[in-house]
C-alpha cells in the first residue's frame, strides 16, 4: 500500500502540508472527521475541495448514528478516489482499490483491537492496585 502522509514536500522554497496536518487544520475548523480526512487527499487526486467536504458532510459521527466512523469510511472514499474506477470493466484496476482496502481494514483492526486490549488491562491493574489498598 502506498503511504503519503508521514513525509513533507518542498516545491519551490514552500513546504506543502502532510495529509496528518492537513486533516488537523481541517478539524481545528470544526469539519468532521471524515470531511477532514477526504478534504486532506481531494485536490491531490483532481478533487473540488468543496465538493468532497460536501459528499462527505454525512458521514461524520458514525454516519450520523454512532455506527462505522467517519474516519473509517474517509478511507474507503480516499481508496476511491485513488483507486476508483469510472470504467466498469476495469476489473483490475477495482481488484487492486479492493485489495488496498482490504490491508488497511486488517491493519485497523488488528491496532484497534489491540489498544482496546491495552486499555483493557491497564484498566484491570488500575482496579487490582485499588482493592489491594
Amino acid at each position: 500500500m502506498v503511504i503519503w502522509y508521514n513525509m513533507k514536500f518542498f516545491q519551490k522554497g514552500v513546504i506543502i502540508l502532510t495529509h496528518i496536518e492537513k486533516a488537523t487544520d481541517f478539524l481545528m475548523q470544526e469539519f468532521h472527521c471524515s470531511q477532514a480526512l477526504t478534504g486532506a487527499f481531494a485536490e491531490e487526486f483532481g478533487y473540488n475541495l468543496k465538493n468532497v467536504m460536501k459528499i462527505s458532510t454525512c458521514f461524520g459521527g458514525g454516519m450520523h448514528r454512532g455506527e462505522v466512523c467517519g474516519c473509517i469510511t474517509a478511507a474507503t472514499m480516499i481508496f476511491g478516489m485513488a483507486f476508483g474506477l469510472y470504467e466498469p470493466q476495469d476489473k483490475k484496476l477495482e481488484s487492486f482499490g479492493y485489495k488496498n482496502a482490504d490491508e488497511f481494514f486488517i491493519v485497523f483492526v488488528r491496532r484497534w483491537e489491540e489498544r482496546r486490549s491495552a486499555k483493557r488491562f491497564l484498566a484491570e491493574i488500575s482496579q487490582s492496585r485499588r482493592s489491594l489498598s
